[in-house]
């Protein structure tokens, strides 16, 4: 038995995932790199950038291809590890949860006695774990709202642009708590000191409201009360995928589509990607260390005890050590990852040097998770699957959302298209670009065929690539006609033994 073999299924997922990421973000690294140059060379912004559109397309197929190809790795892993399926039916079967309740009945199928759970009592359920969801999201909205006043990214401009005679005031402006980032104020926007300290309280925030909602999304999944570990986990991810994500992205999606301020929200993404990271690395790696650190001094004294337990190599020394660690969840580093593709597909057209900086990034992050899972939390069971389940939809959702995004960017929140169609705008009283009224229409039309466009390419690259090698659909083929061959010949073999024993006896 080699104690480290629980560990290494979990470390390859991890490991693969990352991998393969930080091996494509290298493609829109560099061309990124490259936009950032020659906008600095020359002398133009994020604005008025005649390549940063083109950058988005790029950004878009690039995330097609990413996923395609991470879709073929995934079959070729699972074919190795001996779990592929071709179909939803022929994945592995898991068994019943231990912790599924339901009554015991006569199987129609089988006639044998099984545990049912009638589906229509878990569809209530379901419904209302996310009308708690929806609740529980709009209390995060408020704290977002809140850190959008506290930032300067609502202000008292955004009232006059809703109503310059004051009567209708803004449903999202507070004057006090925009105050604060008032010239003067202890949140100044002019201050970068005070301007981060609204970044890093709602970093905090994020973290605090994600890990109370994961233990209630454990309690709401459980509640469901699911037949299976993978829809039991799958129920979980989806609730927990969509709490954090809407953590990261609103204030994003509020400065893109109704600010419509791309120099605002390039910044937020700027902090918001280099907060996030820290905060991932201090929360996963950093304090699950210092603790264990306490934990080790408290339970040890002014003796050396623990520390000779530590030395000690024997069976029960591992797993004592083992015991007292915290237990991983998987779950931190895919939303970690996933996230991070986000700011680089969603906002490609805004922040172009985002997958440069993913490369180092996520070297970095492969080191720090080969330590924290070697040395602070405990050895995970490992689990077989076929793919990444819930975690390839999330990607998949993510790339065809971002070709809308970025040709919303293109469009409406910056001055990009305004570069290639001058006459289709003009500006508001308050910098903003906005369509002449002449020619809306012709500009809302180009917009929605670019993106019809992008998405009817998209489909046909993703076509060129087939989901599954050619040698593993091979492999998989000739093992299915040998499986076939073999029962048929124990089919005939068997059909003999059965007619000489029949011969046989009518003989006797």
């Amino acid at each position: 038995y080699c104690p480290f073999s629980a560990f290494l299924p979990c470390f390859h997922s991890i490991t693969y995932r990352r991998h393969h990421m930080t091996v494509w973000f290298m493609i829109p690294g560099i061309l990124g790199l490259f936009v950032y140059l020659l906008r600095n060379f020359r002398g133009e912004t994020i604005e008025d950038c005649d390549f940063t559109p083109l950058f988005g397309i790029v950004a878009f197929l690039w995330a097609i291809l990413c996923v395609r190809f991470w879709e073929r790795k995934e079959a070729r892993l699972s074919y190795q590890f001996g779990t592929f399926a071709f179909t939803t039916q022929d994945r592995v079967k898991f068994g019943q949860r231990p912790n599924f309740e339901g009554k015991m009945r006569l199987n129609p199928v089988t006639g044998m006695m099984e545990k049912y759970y009638p589906a229509y009592k878990r569809r209530i359920k379901v419904a209302v774990s996310a009308f708690v969801t929806i609740v529980l999201l709009a209390g995060a909205s408020v704290i977002m709202v809140i850190s959008l006043n506290v930032q300067g990214y609502i202000s008292q401009e955004d009232q006059e642009r809703w109503d310059p005679s004051g009567e209708d005031a803004h449903p999202l402006y507070f004057p006090w708590f925009a105050s604060l980032a008032d010239e003067g104020g202890i949140f100044d926007t002019n201050s970068y000191w005070k301007s981060m300290i609204p970044a890093l309280l709602r970093a905090v925030a994020v973290a605090t409201m994600n890990k109370q909602y994961s233990k209630i999304a454990e309690q709401l999944s459980e509640w469901e009360n699911h037949e299976t570990l993978v829809d039991h986990e799958n129920s979980l991810i989806l609730k927990r995928l969509l709490f954090e994500t809407f953590d990261a992205y609103i204030i994003l999606f509020y400065l893109a589509i109704y600010e419509r301020n791309i120099t605002m929200l390039r910044a937020e993404l700027v902090g918001a990607f280099n907060v996030d990271s820290l905060r991932r690395l201090f929360t996963e790696s950093i304090l699950p260390y210092i603790k264990r650190r306490f934990a080790n001094k408290k339970s040890s004294g002014k003796s050396k005890k623990k520390d000779d337990d530590l030395a000690d190599t024997s069976s029960d020394g591992v797993l004592t050590v083992e015991a007292g660690l915290d237990e991983y969840d998987q779950f931190d580093d895919y939303i970690e990852m996933l996230i991070q593709f986000g700011y680089v597909t969603l906002f490609a057209s805004a922040y172009p040097l985002a997958s440069f900086i993913a490369i180092f990034g996520n070297i970095c992050e492969s080191r720090s998770d080969a330590w924290k899972l070697g040395h602070l939390y405990r050895m995970p069971n490992p689990v077989r699957r076929s793919d990444i389940g819930t975690w390839k939809l999330a990607l998949r959702v993510m790339v065809w959302t971002s070709a809308l995004t970025n040709c919303f960017l293109f469009a409406f929140t910056s001055n990009q298209m305004r570069q290639w169609f001058p006459s289709n705008f003009t500006t508001d009283n308050f910098g903003r670009p906005m369509l002449v009224s002449e020619n809306a229409h012709e500009t809302v039309l180009i917009m929605f065929a670019i993106e019809h466009a992008l998405f009817l390419i998209g489909l046909f690259v993703r076509s060129l690539v087939d989901k599954t090698p050619q040698d593993v659909v091979i492999e998989i083929e000739k093992r299915q006609w040998l499986h076939e061959s073999n029962l048929a010949k124990a089919r005939l073999q068997s059909t003999k033994v059965i007619d000489r024993r029949c011969r046989e006896k009518k003989a006797d």
